[in-house]
């Protein structure tokens, strides 16, 4: 889920909104992972088994994926024709937007506009999503863990 800024309502529900990233530490955390991914390198010429070093490539290749993904973040996004997922009308200012990825598409709605309380529903949210995605990180750690100790 991201923030957007309605630039026009079109009919029914559709509105022209301006997707907002916040971009403010992307250069410094690109700067960081390129210096990971050296370091990663190092520990793969420097590797004394096959395990090792194949741990250490898939370390490398998700830094470089998390990179690539950072370099690919726009300033600015004007998504056209975007709906609201409960077709509200007359909505203005900031929405949530909802980001839904399919193969190398993205396609985008707009957060219910009836929620009344959308900081508070939004925030809770991210909030299960974060912990959903640190149980799963922590699941793959153990696995992983279980799997060099072998």
């Amino acid at each position: 889920m991201g923030k957007g800024q309605i630039t026009g309502e079109i009919e029914d529900g559709q509105y022209n909104v301006k997707n907002l990233y916040y971009t403010g530490n992307k250069d410094k955390i690109i700067e960081a992972l390129t210096d990971r991914i050296e370091k990663t390198q190092d520990k793969i010429d420097g590797a004394t088994s096959e395990k090792e070093a194949n741990l250490f490539k898939l370390q490398k290749a998700s830094l470089q994926k998390r990179k690539d993904n950072l370099d690919a973040i726009p300033e600015d996004l004007e998504i056209e024709k975007i709906w609201c997922a409960d077709l509200t009308e007359e909505m203005a200012g900031f929405v949530g937007i909802i980001e839904v990825f399919e193969q190398d598409e993205t396609k985008y709605n707009i957060f219910p506009g009836s929620v009344e309380d959308f900081k508070e529903t939004y925030l809770a949210t991210v909030q299960q999503l974060l912990e959903n995605k640190m149980a799963s990180l922590e699941t793959q750690y153990d696995a992983l863990k279980e799997y060099i100790e072998a």
